[in-house]
Order: structure tokens, then sequence, then C-alpha cells
């Protein structure tokens, strides 16, 4: 028991080898390289975000721009639509208001027709037929959008739908009063067409 006793306290004795300086250094160089591999890591994972970042706002920068470039182009296109409609409506009315324009003359001539007829020829055939041809041109033109520019003796002139033919001095009108008609005027779709041709007071 003796001897076990003593070979024990021999071997707590003995000290424990150090480190030698080369394990040291061999550590340490391990310590370092892990370090350094970690930071490059680092570094290379932050420089890939940023480019994937960067990647990502040129993505959305262009996908920005194809789409303000299609609401641009939606936008000419509709305008574009919209002007050849009105340019189409226009060419339709101006075609209207050339054929109007010609037919104005010959319902001017009917209405002459029936002014130089007497009173007690008014029973006859001739005015008859000539009334209702000028009462159907009417209604026609009517369907078309042609409208009478209504005016009458006393009425005060207006430059939006009166053309003043003459000035003349009568003391029973007041000033600016239409004496009389020389000439009826038409609008169409509300548009005049052909001013009243009249005579104004002083």
């Amino acid at each position: 028991m003796a001897n076990d006793f003593e070979e024990k306290s021999e071997q707590q004795k003995i000290p424990k080898e150090k480190p030698s300086i080369i394990e040291k250094l061999t550590k340490s160089k391990h310590g370092k390289k892990h370090t350094q591999d970690t930071s490059q890591n680092s570094e290379k994972i932050n420089s890939e975000l940023l480019e994937k970042e960067e990647k990502i706002k040129r993505l959305e920068n262009t996908i920005n721009e194809i789409e303000n470039r299609e609401k641009r182009t939606m936008a000419d296109f509709i305008n574009f639509r919209q002007r050849m409609q009105n340019e189409k409506i226009n060419a339709y009315d101006n075609g209207m208001i050339d054929a109007i324009t010609k037919l104005l003359a010959i319902l001017d001539n009917l209405d002459r027709a029936l002014q130089s007829v007497p009173d007690e020829e008014k029973e006859n055939n001739y005015y008859k037929g000539t009334e209702m041809i000028t009462k159907q041109f009417l209604m026609l033109l009517s369907e078309l959008g042609v409208e009478e520019i209504k005016v009458k003796q006393g009425d005060s002139f207006n430059h939006e739908f009166h053309d003043a033919m003459a000035h003349v001095e009568d003391k029973n009108f007041g000033e600016n009063q239409i004496v009389d008609v020389f000439e009826k005027g038409y609008k169409f779709k509300n548009k005049v067409i052909r001013y009243a041709k009249v005579r104004v007071a002083n």
C-alpha cells in the first residue's frame, strides 16, 4: 500500500509539459487565418448584397420608365383618337353646312315667291302648292339640325346673330332697333351659318 501511495505521489509531482513555441505559433496562425477568412467572407457577402441592391434599383427604374412610357403612349393614342373623331365630326358638319347654305338660296327664292303673291290670289293652287313645298323644305332642314334665327321688327340688334346692312334715321324706332329684315338667318347645331341681314335704326 505504501508503495502505491509513493507512486501516486511521484506521478502528481511530475509537471505538465508546457506547449512549445511552435505549437503557440501554429495556434496563433490558425486563429488569425480563421479571423481573416471570416472577415473576407463578410466583405464578400456585403459586396454581393450591395451589387444585388443596385441591380434591383436599376430594374425598378427601368420598370418605372417603361410604365411611364406606356402611360404617355396610351395618353397620346387617346388624344389622337379624340382628335380624329373631332376632325371627322367637323368634316361632316362642314360638308353639311356647305350643302345647307346652297339649299338656303332655294328657300329664299320660295319665300320671295310667296311674298310676291297678292292677298287676293293666295287661295289659288299655285300659291298653296308653293307654300306646301316651302313647309316641307323647312321640315327637312329642321330634321337636319337647321334652325331659323328668329328676328322681327323692333328687336334689338345683336351682332352675334344679325348683320346690319344699313342704318336709318327713324323716330318710330329706338337706337339699334331693327327696322326690317332683308334676309333670314339660320343656325346649324347652334352655330350661325348665315347671319340675318337687317336694317337698323339710328
